[in-house]
């Protein structure tokens, strides 16, 4: 009987949560079923050819999905340095590095797109209040109702400005956030000056910034605390995992796929995501080898299979190319990043491949054709995932560890 009461109170507990899942569930599903159907009709109109074009282009539908994300403040409160931690962008000699430093002053709206997902925009807005962007001339002044949502972001505190703009915000039924960057700056200085352990300055600081939001928009309002040169400290993972939760699902989808800020949280969104994609590319496989001859339908297999564990890599920034950029930045070489106990077996494609050809060109593809391979693919592609996930998990701690002793 008191085993049953537990059992009823845990139910209880998570009820919510469970039904929130289940319908997101529904609703992901019912998303990839209509693609199934799209891949079985270009299948029937062109053939092998036709399909894989089709489920290319269905898999990079998320790139069409455009999204604007204003990032408001006062000059020399974190904006700049938040908008390059957004988009992965580390380097100052970067193109596209927006220029930080409490001289720059920005005078009007300036949009900054993803360096490799332009779909994702941010758009660096001023403070209200100042001369050239007064409260009563804002709101049109920015173009307002062209974000899909918006990140009010101080070094200091917030201010009723701040509150009036957001309650603007939430009348057209879009989410703020209100983030306090520069906590780094303020944990190293009440160590050093007053000699107050960091745990502390950050609960005394977030209690604060609570009280100041609250005072301010007369709600009870969460602060993110971050620190834009470190995304893997204090709520920056938090701050995205909050916002996807936020959205509607094809922009949550575009959301998710389109971040370079890698943190543990974000990773985590990312495996998701793409464990969803899992369903369509094993059903295009199996389709595309239906009718082929054995030698055509393991070479395209192979080529969807190794597309989507490229893509993998790329998402998780393992990929060669992310790795080199992130080691030059860092003034480190590759071998030492890579150096493990077990070494990270996505860095060698040739092993991935073996394990798709054993699978599939040697036990599934061969004697039984598409359609039965259909869940060994789908099993490949979760044990490659889950691979690629925790190779991932341990190049952002090595990186985290390197960007620690470089502070």
């Amino acid at each position: 009987m008191f085993i049953l009461k537990i059992c009823i109170y845990k139910f209880k507990l998570n009820n919510n949560t469970y039904i929130k899942k289940k319908f997101a569930l529904q609703d992901s599903t019912k998303e990839y079923e209509a693609i199934i159907k799209v891949l079985q009709n270009a299948y029937r109109k062109g053939g092998t050819k036709c399909l894989t074009k089709e489920l290319n282009s269905q898999m990079g539908e998320w790139k069409k999905t455009i999204i604007r994300v204003a990032v408001i403040g006062v000059s020399g409160s974190g904006k700049s340095s938040f908008i390059n931690a957004m988009r992965g962008i580390k380097d100052p000699k970067h193109k596209d590095f927006a220029a930080v430093g409490v001289n720059e002053c920005t005078s009007e709206v300036t949009e900054y797109p993803h360096p490799t997902h332009k779909n994702l925009i941010l758009c660096d807005l001023p403070g209200v209040g100042t001369p050239r962007f007064p409260q009563d001339k804002y709101l049109k002044a920015v173009k307002i109702d062209t974000y899909d949502f918006f990140i009010v972001i101080t070094h200091i505190r917030f201010y009723e400005n701040d509150a009036w703009l957001a309650s603007e915000i939430s009348e057209r039924k879009k989410h703020v956030y209100f983030v306090r960057a520069k906590v780094d700056q303020d944990v190293r200085q009440s160590l050093e000056h007053h000699g107050i352990p960091a745990d502390e300055t950050k609960k005394t600081l977030r209690e604060y910034m609570q009280k100041n939001v609250l005072d301010c928009t007369k709600k009870e309002t969460t602060v993110f605390l971050v620190n834009n040169y470190n995304t893997r400290e204090y709520d920056f993972g938090r701050l995205t995992q909050t916002i996807s939760e936020d959205l509607p699902l094809i922009t949550k989808k575009a959301f998710i796929l389109s971040l370079s800020t890698i943190t543990s949280e974000v990773l985590k969104l990312k495996k998701d995501m793409l464990e969803k994609r899992i369903f369509v590319v094993a059903k295009g496989s199996a389709i595309a080898g239906t009718e082929l001859i054995s030698k055509l339908r393991i070479k395209v297999n192979h080529e969807i299979l190794q597309e989507e564990v490229a893509f993998y890599k790329t998402q998780f920034g393992i990929d060669e190319h992310t790795l080199k950029t992130v080691c030059s930045f860092l003034d480190i070489h590759l071998d030492e990043l890579l150096t493990s106990k077990d070494g990270l077996y996505t860095m060698f494609s040739s092993s991935i491949m073996a394990l798709i050809n054993f699978v599939f060109g040697q036990l599934v593809l061969r004697f039984f054709g598409g359609i039965a391979a259909e869940p060994f693919c789908r099993r490949s592609l979760r044990h490659i995932l889950n691979i690629t996930y925790n190779d991932a998990l341990y190049v952002n701690n090595k990186l985290y560890e390197k960007v620690q002793n470089i502070c």
